[in-house]
């Protein structure tokens, strides 16, 4: 069973700051590391898995320095095509012109 603990940028720096070795406790994600620098990409398994939660979601090529917490570099979080089934859902709120996301996780 996965951890929950990484819920955004702020608490994965803080587990890197804290020296955090085991990063598979928290989701299916690989970290390589170069140097000081520390590289952030979900794997196979977590595609496979379907069940994207938010240290997968932002492990999308996330490079974070291991002694200071300095993000090197983050692009966009894990984005989904139109009609996945484990995508988030979009639906309108009470302003039309406002989106409301609905994360929709796998049923097991």
């Amino acid at each position: 069973m996965l951890r929950e603990d990484i819920r955004d940028i702020n608490d994965l720096i803080r587990l890197v700051q804290q020296g955090e070795q085991n990063w598979l406790q928290y989701g299916h994600v690989q970290v390589r590391q170069h140097g000081d620098i520390l590289m952030f990409n979900y794997t196979d398994a977590a595609e496979s898995a379907g069940c994207w939660n938010a240290f997968e979601r932002m492990s999308r090529g996330l490079m974070i320095h291991r002694q200071t917490g300095e993000v090197v570099a983050r692009p966009f979080d894990k984005f989904f095509n139109w009609g996945v089934r484990t995508a988030p859902m979009l639906s309108w709120c009470a302003s039309p012109k406002k989106w409301m996301v609905h994360w929709v996780f796998c049923i097991v």
